[in-house]
């Protein structure tokens, strides 16, 4: 009887602990639905127009994770006034760590510049993913991406610099020492045959085998903040490219070297 009576307890608390921890998720979904709509209604206030059709925050128990569906983004004249639509966009989180998110972007995207060499492209590619790490504060303190076989169709307007993408990385972390370190690695970049000059093909081919670029940006949250290149010279700001690889048919550059600003804000360096 007390073996029944304790296999029961254990039994119950553990029921009681799942009650209580779906109630807890379950608050928490209705917060992140709550961030999600205050986060588009202040992009709304600058300018930034974000409309998906359905929003839908699922992924119980181990992770939270958000759909949108046929999402509409717009940016204002200022910023260029182009418009996109993205036919699926998903987020997820783990539970215990909602500093770290994963997106990642699906179906057909449609691009529409404006303006007098406006055009209209369609983007497909078999994966395109972003992170982003924020610190406690919520500032954004690491973002990376990654995408394949991307492929880039004109609809309208002039043909697009690039038609396809093999593969691509990045990523961007600020550091202690208030600099940015950034670096990409791109494989397999076709240039669009239409905008390939025929003598450019001939000397070098029509796919770009790789390029990469490790470099890191000193003083950042001086140029961050103001975005003034002047006061971010004046700070002491400066460009380190550690690594720099061109590889192009027969050509295979590479380099590094130190940029800054000299005092009339031309780029200097070695």
């Amino acid at each position: 009887m007390t073996s029944r009576i304790r296999y029961m307890s254990i039994g119950g608390g553990l029921v009681l602990l799942f009650v209580i921890y779906t109630v807890i998720w379950m608050m928490a979904k209705e917060r992140i639905k709550e961030e999600v709509t205050l986060w588009i209604n202040q992009q709304a206030e600058i300018g930034y127009t974000i409309e998906p059709e359905s929003i839908r925050v699922s992924g119980f128990p181990y992770r939270f994770r958000i759909s949108a569906e046929n999402i509409y983004i717009a940016l204002p004249e200022r910023d260029g006034g182009w418009n996109a639509r993205i036919e699926h966009a998903m987020g997820d989180a783990i539970v215990w760590d909602r500093s770290h998110w994963i997106f990642q972007l699906g179906g057909t995207i449609t691009y529409n510049s404006v303006g007098e060499n406006a055009q209209s492209l369609q983007i497909n590619a078999d994966g395109i993913a972003f992170s982003q790490r924020r610190d406690p504060d919520g500032n954004t303190i690491r973002i990376g991406g990654e995408l394949s076989n991307m492929a880039i169709n004109s609809l309208s307007g002039p043909a697009p610099e690039i038609s396809f993408v093999e593969r691509a990385l990045w990523s961007a972390e600020i550091m202690p020492d208030d600099s940015l370190l950034a670096q990409f690695d791109i494989a397999g970049l076709a240039p669009n045959a239409l905008a390939l000059e025929p003598q450019v093909a001939m000397a070098f081919g029509t796919s770009i085998q790789r390029v990469r670029l490790n470099a890191s940006v000193q003083q950042w949250t001086a140029l961050a903040t103001q975005g003034d290149t002047r006061e971010w010279a004046l700070a002491g700001g400066l460009v380190d490219v550690t690594a720099a690889e061109l590889e192009w048919g027969a050509a295979n550059i590479t380099g590094n070297g130190v940029f800054d600003l000299d005092d009339r804000s031309r780029l200097q360096g070695n």
